[in-house]
């Protein structure tokens, strides 16, 4: 009979021994898995800010290039329009010069534009 006492008291014991084993096997998983998410995240940080400075350095290298081709691009734009510029104005001169020569009624052939000009100083 003594064995049947014992036996009302070692299976709760024994359950609730058993059953807290789990339930601590279940908290030091649940802990160990947040130690090492803690850990690979610290591990990582290091490499997500050189990740970033990189995307920064090459983000500011893309753009500097397109900075810089723009500023060719306008250069030779500008030089053009100069170029232009200055043709309108000898247009412009060899306009008055045609209508002079139309208005004073002379025989062809009309004024040389100015740039083909010769000076006296040309062969």
């Amino acid at each position: 009979m003594q064995w049947m006492q014992w036996m009302q008291w070692l299976v709760p014991i024994l359950s609730a021994l058993l059953g807290g084993a789990g339930i601590w096997t279940l908290l030091a998983a649940r802990a160990t898995a947040r130690a090492t998410q803690a850990a690979a995240e610290a591990a990582a940080k290091p490499a997500v800010q050189q990740a970033t400075t990189a995307d920064w350095t090459s983000l500011m290298t893309f753009w500097q290039s397109e900075l810089n081709q723009m500023r060719d691009a306008h250069s030779r734009l500008q030089v053009k329009v100069e170029i232009l510029a200055h043709q309108r104005e000898e247009d412009l001169a060899y306009i008055e010069d045609l209508e002079a020569h139309i208005w004073a009624e002379l025989p062809p052939p009309p004024p040389l534009r100015r740039r083909h000009r010769k000076t006296s100083e040309d062969p």
